[in-house]
């Protein structure tokens, strides 16, 4: 897959994100080359300005969990200023449940699309992996696929980010990544191009 964007906030502590970060309400920061949450019980969102080529693409970064509150994720196709206004296919974990949810959210309207019991620890690292692939959605945890669902109702390709919907203060986002997903072709157009003998 090819990297469109990646980054890893090693870089001085700051209320800003950077360049590459607009949206929601700045209750992100940037402390200890990580990026955690500024404020308690806070809803926020944070996407990348740099667009992706085609609504194919998967989203993901590395989430230490701080309070058995905190709901935080990443998120894909979203469209928007804030969570408050915003559409996107998001992937959580929900520590106090013990459970790993793909979401889709429009103008702060949640409905849950897929949702698995698994066991989380509190203050452990955890690799959040979204892909979105035409109507389907897929969540990664450490890069294993848990959940899939499909849903045709956001199909702009939108921007990639990072979000929070309750107290994540304690929690941190590292190692983001946005990549595109490779082109693949029917089985059919191989078999045309082996009978004409076309590479």
């Amino acid at each position: 897959m090819a990297n469109i964007f990646s980054d890893n906030f090693n870089r001085a502590d700051n209320t800003d994100l950077g360049v590459n970060w607009t949206g929601g309400n700045n209750f992100f920061q940037i402390v200890s080359n990580e990026v955690t949450q500024t404020g308690e019980f806070f809803s926020d969102v944070k996407r990348i300005t740099v667009s992706t080529p085609n609504a194919n693409y998967t989203v993901e970064c590395d989430v230490r969990l701080g309070t058995a509150n905190s709901r935080p994720g990443v998120f894909a196709r979203f469209t928007g200023t804030d969570i408050s206004d915003s559409s996107y296919y998001g992937l959580r974990i929900i520590p106090i449940s013990s459970a790993l949810q793909i979401i889709k959210n429009v103008a702060f309207t949640e409905t849950s699309l897929a949702i698995i019991v698994l066991p989380f620890v509190l203050g452990q690292v955890y690799r959040l992996k979204i892909q979105v692939d035409g109507i389907e959605v897929k969540g990664f945890l450490d890069n294993v696929l848990r959940l899939t669902a499909n849903n045709p109702d956001i199909s702009s390709q939108g921007h990639g980010g990072i979000f929070c919907t309750s107290s994540s203060v304690s929690t941190f986002w590292d190692n983001f990544s946005v990549d595109e997903l490779p082109i693949t072709f029917p089985d059919e157009l191989f078999q045309t191009r082996r009978m004409l003998n076309q590479p």
